[in-house]
């Protein structure tokens, strides 16, 4: 490691020094721009010169750190597609020719290497038109994009245009499952069915309202009615709506866009949502508790977000492909426009806290992978009700660490006993009611981070 030295430097006001650390992180950033693509006479002398033109026009584009695996392997197929790479060169500190940098993006198994700092020329296969793209990396994997073209050429100004209708139809997103800033989700859930304990019901209404509605979308459109739905999973947390989501995500083979909180920060960003979606349609497009999304609830009042998810729900514009599936922990906050209305949220499934027989069937759920006596589950049954699934859950968890402790963590010897179930059960619920307790002196109208219902969309927990 380099040794750090104090930088004292001389100015008309006198001397300004820079610590150790500040001079490091000078010198790094200092070598990181000289080490990028600049805008150099010799890059644009052989654009000039490669597209034969006194008037050369520059557009530049610009892709985003989150974007770059998704919208880099897409464009860089695109003009491959549609042009003949003539030449790919690059150029680093004082105009010296040096080798192009690429990217190595690997998705599923697959690996894709994609351009990172070079200049491409390019020749269009049907017009002959040239054009130059640089492709100039500012911090990390944001990269700006220099697309060079005589002024006359219709082919350079439309290249951008040209290549977003092409994104999305060809793009590796098509069919796949992302967020909304356009980043995979590397890990898919693989969730199924039987993962999960739904009452009959339940589980009905939700294979009608979205498995089944996609595969018969065409019936709905033959008969010009809406192809689009809105399904809504309400309850406290713990109760099944991550995996549920999970389950749905999995079960579906159409394009899935995951929206977080953090993806809508301002006015726009849930019509572009949309219409992203109606792009890629089919799109399952889930948003993650939706009561913590800013201006949705009715405390908000008529905050521009709000008539944007309504615009968007109901169908201002088409909405034509599109199912929207939604989890809140908190349904009775949320605006009465959002869900007292036919066409936005058309369906909604309450996962409350599991009955008897849902209880039951979890536990037995969570013990099939242990080893264990014979048990009598009625009693520990009885006892946790009110509890939710990720209760149950954690009883059966912490009746495992028991029957290891007793076993001196010797797996091969570990085995859960009604004992064990039972002392378990007796401490979740004695938690439980300290819990209560400090419940019942906080301030209930502050957000809690428990409201995310702690959805991680790689994960999925039974009932949790």
């Amino acid at each position: 490691m380099s040794e750090k030295h104090d930088l004292v430097l001389d100015t008309p006001f006198g001397p300004f020094t820079l610590d150790g650390e500040q001079t490091q992180q000078f010198a790094t950033t200092i070598k990181q721009k000289l080490n990028q693509i600049p805008y150099t006479d010799a890059a644009d002398e052989g654009s000039q010169n490669y597209i034969e033109t006194e008037m050369m026009e520059t557009k530049v584009q610009e892709i985003f750190e989150k974007e770059y695996p998704a919208k880099m392997e897409c464009f860089w197929r695109y003009l491959k597609t549609n042009f003949t790479i003539e030449a790919i060169k690059n150029y680093g500190q004082m105009d010296a020719p040096i080798a192009p940098i690429f990217h190595d993006f690997e998705l599923h198994g697959n690996v894709y290497k994609l351009p990172l700092k070079l200049i491409a020329h390019l020749k269009h296969k049907k017009t002959g038109n040239k054009i130059t793209i640089q492709f100039i990396p500012y911090d990390g994997l944001n990269i700006d994009l220099r697309i060079n073209f005589d002024h006359n050429c219709k082919i350079g100004k439309e290249v951008w245009t040209n290549f977003m209708d092409f994104f999305y139809t060809n793009s590796l997103l098509k069919n796949n499952k992302f967020y909304a800033d356009l980043s995979f989700i590397t890990d898919p859930p693989t969730a199924k069915w039987e993962d999960v304990v739904l009452s009959e019901e339940n589980q009905h209404t939700l294979k009608r309202n979205v498995v089944d509605f996609f595969e018969h979308m065409d019936l709905f459109k033959a008969r010009n009615l809406k192809s689009s739905r809105g399904v809504m999973l309400a309850g406290p947390p713990g109760t099944g709506k991550t995996l549920t989501c999970n389950v749905l995500m999995n079960d579906v083979n159409v394009t899935t866009i995951v929206v977080t909180r953090d993806s809508l920060s301002e006015t726009g960003d849930i019509a572009g949502v949309y219409e992203m979606a109606q792009k890629f349609a089919p799109t399952l497009l889930v948003f993650e508790d939706i009561d913590t999304l800013g201006g949705i609830t009715r405390m908000a009042g008529d905050h521009p977000l709000l008539g944007e998810f309504l615009n968007a729900l109901s169908g201002t514009e088409s909405n034509e492909g599109v199912v929207t599936l939604a989890t809140t922990n908190h349904a009775n906050k949320l605006d009465w426009a959002l869900i007292d209305r036919p066409g936005r949220f058309d369906a909604r499934i309450d996962l409350g806290y599991p009955d008897a027989e849902l209880r039951e069937r979890i536990l037995n759920k969570y013990l099939e992978k242990l080893e264990h006596d014979k048990l009598k589950l009625k009693s520990i049954v009885k006892d946790t009700e009110g509890l939710s699934g990720a209760y149950l859950e954690e009883i059966v968890r912490t009746a495992f660490v028991l029957s290891l402790e007793d076993n001196n963590y010797d797996v091969m010897k570990a085995k859960v006993t009604q004992k064990h179930l039972e002392k378990a059960t007796e401490n979740i619920i004695t938690q439980r009611e300290k819990v209560k307790k400090d419940l019942a002196t906080m301030d209930l109208e502050l957000p809690s981070y428990d409201d995310d219902d702690g959805y991680q969309v790689v994960e999925h927990t039974l009932y949790g």
